[in-house]
């Protein structure tokens, strides 16, 4: 045991005598007080053989190299001054050697993919804010591509690719939302990544990168598009797009959020009634026949059900794991620089990086990973979402710049993955799909609305009539409301705008167009064929049901003979029906309890819900209740329930004094008014109704009725 903590502590000591060597801080000249590093004599040697030390530490899966190096702060007194005195000096083969040992150091992966070494990664990215390093980075980069690929060898373009690495690595790890009470260094290390982008894009990095982007097309960049997407997914995927692009500064949100709390606080302080409170005022009433039925006063009542049903979100087991929040932008700075990078990276480069990306998944290159899939299907929907608010807040973009990714193939793809997620239950995935299908049904109706440009019109139809031609598709989104489970906030709040959306272009594009067509899958045995069908000469035939409706084409199948033919009468062969697509009929799918329950849930985080997200719900509950008779579903315990919070919450936010909570109110006065009317109009079937609500699993009012002896 002894002799191993020897071997180790002497292997620490060599590992200490080679970081001693790499050079020192010195002064400029003689009597000056300012300091430079000076390399050592050695210090090329010295970075080679802490590459050794590094390639033997990943290869036993040990990090004890990387431990010593941070608990001795070799990149920040060391690496990096080194990095910036080298470009200095032109001595471009340590600064390059410098790149290539960063990239382990700040590699933010364990062994299963994962992100890890937070506390690690976050002293490096404050390290790299120091002054000149980017740029001195950019002065490698800039000197590797200056060679012509020709002759470039194939170490520098591992080079290259080392220091795209880098970068994403600087960009893993997200800022951070710490207390207002917290120290200075704690604030300031919460806004390291925000800083790193405002460094990037000053220093000039962002606009290599750029760049890059939009030379994905020639062969030079292959298998750099990957870590691009990477680099831009970091950057941009937990800020929001409608704060990137406001004109408001944190004391605008600061005043929201102190509006919040005291709303929250003044609703707190209500008095609470006792437990003893709930019985007074109870009295008995003897009825005609016998009976005795107790009650209470209805200010009693209501005050101790207030009491007893919260207004706090629903604690649901199993509930899916919610996407990570969304950061602000602190600085004024940093809201110049993400605003800028965003809107110059739709215009100039999202074409090329979003058919780059397409184009190596359809061919299934071997560097494609699962992630990366996702990461393409977020791409899509961050530039379409981003042009569109960045036009509603008048920086106009055209809509050539996302037409890369309006194509038929896009569609098939992101419908593709959206089934496919959604059976291997992963809500990333699902969530990011249902967004870009929302913004790709967005950008679709602006592209019919383009006037004087018949080509866009021509390419929205053809997209929207993609969408709904195979019927599962339709039935696909449909089928996403009625799932039983618990899911996250953002993954219903999603869900909730897409088929909105998917409702009201629908609407107004048949208003507009008049009819879609639809094509249904149906099943005819083989022994049973259609005589009517007329026979083209290959084979080939187009028969007609009764109600007129055009079966596709479908290949003549030859009957078989012989002990194979009482087996061929029980096959069956997939035939396709095409029809004008009925949206009331389509719309009435949804009159299930699975979507009634499924906006229920997410209206249970009312009242912090956003008000589109609120208005969005009303909509979809009004069609649901008055023009397709789902009454039934509103009548229930857990429903009732949760209209009582709602109309009991009383100065529970901003949402509670506007116009949309006062149409929510009327809505929630709707259903229960209908179900009073209902339940006292009749007075036989009138208490039947009222104990379906607490047995709703009870369908026959037979269940229900007691026996004569009873």
């Amino acid at each position: 045991m002894s002799g191993q903590v020897d071997d180790q502590e002497l292997y620490d000591n060599h590992v200490l005598s080679v970081c001693a060597a790499l050079g020192g801080l010195e002064p400029l000249g003689t009597g000056s007080s300012e300091l430079v590093y000076v390399p050592g004599d050695e210090a090329l040697a010295c970075l080679r053989d802490l590459k050794r030390f590094l390639r033997r530490a990943e290869q036993q899966r040990d990090r004890r190299v990387h431990h010593l190096l941070r608990k001795w702060h070799i990149v920040q007194k060391d690496l990096l001054p080194m990095l910036v005195a080298s470009i200095r000096n032109d001595q471009l083969k340590i600064a390059s050697t410098i790149c290539e040992l960063l990239v382990p150091l700040t590699w933010p992966f364990d062994a299963e993919g994962q992100l890890a070494y937070h506390d690690e990664l976050k002293e490096y990215q404050e390290a790299f804010l120091q002054q000149d390093v980017f740029a001195s980075i950019l002065a490698v980069m800039v000197h590797l591509f200056s060679i012509p690929h020709g002759l470039r060898h194939e170490r520098d373009h591992a080079r290259l690719r080392l220091l795209l690495c880098l970068f994403r690595n600087l960009l893993a790890f997200f800022d951070t939302q710490v207390s207002v009470t917290a120290s200075a260094e704690v604030q300031w290390r919460s806004i390291l990544q925000e800083q790193l982008v405002t460094r990037l894009y000053s220093d000039g990095v962002v606009d290599l990168l750029m760049s890059l982007c939009g030379s994905l097309g020639e062969s030079e960049f292959d298998g750099w598009n990957t870590l691009l997407v990477e680099i831009f997914y970091y950057m941009f995927q937990r800020r929001d797009i409608s704060v990137l692009l406001s004109s408001d500064r944190q004391g605008s949100q600061l005043e929201q959020l102190l509006k919040k709390e005291k709303a929250s606080v003044s609703t707190a302080g209500r008095p609470r009634t006792t437990r003893h409170a709930r019985f007074g005022g109870t009295f008995s009433v003897a009825l005609p026949n016998g009976t005795m039925v107790n009650t209470r006063k209805v200010a009693a009542v209501a005050s101790s059900s207030a009491d007893v049903l919260p207004m706090a979100a629903p604690r649901l087991k199993r509930t899916q794991k919610d996407m990570p929040s969304k950061i602000p932008i602190e600085t004024p700075q940093a809201q110049k620089a993400f605003s800028a990078i965003a809107i110059q990276f739709v215009k100039e480069c999202f074409n090329d990086l979003a058919v780059s990306m397409k184009r190596d998944i359809d061919r299934e290159r071997i560097y494609i990973k699962p992630q990366d899939t996702v990461r393409f299907i977020w791409l899509c929907q961050f530039g379409l979402e981003l042009r569109r608010d960045a036009c509603r807040t008048g920086t106009m973009i055209g809509l050539d710049s996302i037409l890369g990714v309006l194509n038929t193939p896009n569609i098939v793809f992101t419908l593709r993955r959206l089934s496919a997620s959604r059976d291997e239950k992963s809500p990333v995935e699902t969530t990011f799909c249902l967004k870009f299908l929302n913004q790709l049904l967005l950008a679709i109706e602006e592209m019919m609305h383009q006037t004087g440009d018949a080509g866009m019109f021509d390419v929205a139809t053809q997209l929207i009539s993609t969408l709904f031609y195979e019927h599962d598709n339709a039935l696909l989104l449909r089928s996403l409301c009625k799932e039983s489970r618990a899911h996250s906030k953002s993954y219903l709040e999603t869900l909730v705008a897409c088929i909105d959306t998917l409702l009201g272009v629908t609407e107004r594009v048949l208003a507009e167009q008049g009819m879609l067509v639809t094509r249904k899958k149906s099943r005819a045995r083989t022994s049973k064929a259609p005589t009517s069908a007329a026979d083209d000469g290959n084979g080939t035939g187009i028969g007609v049901d009764g109600d007129n409706t055009l079966l596709a084409s479908a290949p003549a199948v030859q009957q078989p003979t012989g002990d194979d033919a009482s087996d061929a009468e029980d096959n069956e062969q997939p035939r396709y029906v095409e029809q004008a697509f009925d949206f009331r009929s389509y719309m009435a799918g949804f009159a299930t309890d699975g979507t009634v329950a499924t906006y229920c849930q997410l209206l249970r985080f009312y009242p912090d819900l956003e008000n589109e997200t609120v208005e969005q719900i009303v909509r979809m509950l009004r069609r649901l209740f008055q023009d397709h008779g789902c009454q039934e579903s509103f009548y229930k315990l857990s429903v009732m329930e949760l209209f009582g919070q709602i109309a009991n919450a009383r100065g529970a936010g901003q949402a509670s004094t506007s116009g949309l909570h006062k149409e929510l109110l009327s809505f929630v006065a709707l259903v229960v008014g209908t179900f009073v009317e209902q339940v006292s109009s009749n007075a036989e079937s009138g208490p039947l109704a009222l104990l379906k609500i607490v047995f709703g699993g009870i369908r026959s009012d037979k269940e229900l009725s007691l026996a004569n002896s009873d």
